[in-house]
């Protein structure tokens, strides 16, 4: 569930940080997701694809 907030996060504010990637994948490694979060990583892809969301470094 923490994946999908993180995610909601980005959707609203259409940016993607570094430092919220990095909470993303820390919590990938440590297997902490449910079938929720990896929607919410579609969406996440989705919006990524469709150039809706900039990455900052």
């Amino acid at each position: 569930m923490m994946i999908q907030r993180l995610v909601q996060r980005v959707l609203e504010t259409q940016v993607l940080t570094s430092a919220i990637e990095n909470q993303i994948s820390q919590l990938l490694w440590k297997r902490e997701y449910d079938a929720d979060d990896m929607a919410a990583l579609g969406e996440l892809l989705d919006a990524l694809e469709a150039k809706k969301i900039q990455t900052q470094q």
